[in-house]
């Protein structure tokens, strides 16, 4: 940010991970249990979090993305100007979000059922079908660990 001073925050995508073919929760850690996620390219991907500095904020557009005062900007990785939810192409060669949507179908199940966190109703058990991608094995967040 420091080299965008119009920059009130930045957007960073999702990686979307997959089920790894669990079907209950297993034993272990997440991050351990899952290791396949989907092509860059994938839809979901294109989602966007924000990490944001809160003096440059006027409110919240939704939970993903703020609106700024004037003058600042959400911007990629790239410093390409990001306006809303989701980015035209999808950046994560220096930061990502690992969004573990789905894990397992007992977990997903039960995330489900406590409801949507941005609003009422209940997700729909298609959502599991699309979201469990599992394309690619990565491993890369093992590597941070201590």
């Amino acid at each position: 940010m420091r080299q965008h001073p119009n920059a009130g925050g930045i957007a960073v995508n999702w990686c979307v991970f997959g089920s790894g073919g669990h079907i209950t929760k297993p034993e272990g850690g997440v991050l351990e249990n899952y290791t396949m996620c989907a092509q860059k390219d994938f839809e979901a991907n294109h989602h966007i979090k924000t990490i944001c500095d809160p003096v440059r904020v006027l409110a919240f557009i939704s939970d993903h993305f703020p609106l700024y005062f004037r003058g600042f900007d959400n911007l990629d990785e790239n410093g390409r100007i990001v306006n809303g939810t989701h980015s035209q192409s999808v950046n994560f060669d220096k930061i990502r979000i690992n969004h573990y949507f789905t894990k397992s179908r007992e977990e997903f199940t039960a995330k489900r059922n406590r409801g949507l966190a941005d609003g009422p109703g209940l997700r729909n058990m298609s959502d599991f079908d699309i979201h469990d991608q599992n394309i690619i094995r990565d491993t890369e967040i093992l590597s941070h660990m201590l």
